[in-house]
């Protein structure tokens, strides 16, 4: 007669281990993500490099800040001055906990993919002589701004034998630079934002001639169009205020 085996606790505990992870894989897409969960992203939209920084996890927290100058005007009699507004500034947003782990692979968290990735947001494109915009999306958490990155703090956590990091954490911050809408209306440009008729461009400081050409004709490769219509000698000296006429592409 045989004998009826009892479970112990452990092969309890790896029953229930296994079928958790086979719940886990199955919920997960081909990508290794949760189907039906949002991926928090930091896609580049300008220069070459235009893939995103996909986030390995989700931020928990995204800190948005933006603040009004207004000036105090002295009225005699009055304990205070009156307030008059003098203008509003841009929008500020912060991921302050960015987690990168690659523990399980053993890859350089510095690397290209990783930590050196978001480097490069802060580093002068080739094409458009400034860093990068970007846009940050986390599933519908989708702010309608170009972004541009103005700070990075990271701090390596973990290390192999050898010193190879594997885990860090980052904490980024970004500015607006522009609405959608400015962005599809050639930034700072009043008239109707067509490649097809001639319009008025002023520019703004930390403008360059292929910023200014992605914004009008969505591409970076149309600016010595626009020096060639001015007279511009020298395209890397622009001064803000200065009003670019941009020429029509035509079809």
């Amino acid at each position: 007669m045989a004998r009826d085996i009892i479970p112990t606790r452990n092969t309890i505990r790896d029953k229930a281990t296994k079928a958790g992870k086979d719940a886990v894989n199955k919920a997960l897409g081909s990508s290794g993500i949760l189907k039906g969960f949002a991926q928090a992203t930091l896609t580049p939209i300008d220069g070459k490099d235009q893939e995103p920084f996909v986030f390995m996890f989700n931020p928990n927290s995204i800190q948005m800040s933006k603040k009004v100058q207004w000036d105090e005007k002295p009225e005699q009699g009055n304990d205070q001055g009156r307030q008059q507004f003098k203008s509003g500034m841009a929008w500020d947003l912060k991921l302050p906990e960015i987690i990168i782990d690659t523990y399980e692979t053993k890859e350089d968290v510095s690397g290209d993919q990783y930590v050196g990735k978001l480097e490069t947001f802060l580093y002068v494109e080739e094409e458009t002589h400034a860093a990068p915009r970007l846009m940050f999306a986390f599933g519908e958490f989708a702010p309608d701004f170009a972004f541009v990155a103005t700070g990075l703090d990271v701090t390596y956590e973990m290390f192999l034998a050898n010193g190879t990091p594997v885990r860090a954490k980052a904490s980024l911050t970004l500015k607006s630079y522009e609405t959608n809408k400015e962005r599809q209306d050639g930034a700072g440009d009043t008239s109707n934002a067509s490649p097809d008729h001639a319009r008025i461009y002023t520019v703004r400081r930390g403008d360059t001639l292929a910023m200014i050409s992605q914004y009008a004709y969505d591409t970076p490769n149309k600016w010595r169009h626009i020096a060639s219509y001015n007279d511009i000698e020298d395209p890397l000296r622009l001064n803000p205020g200065t009003r670019l006429l941009l020429p029509p592409i035509l079809k």
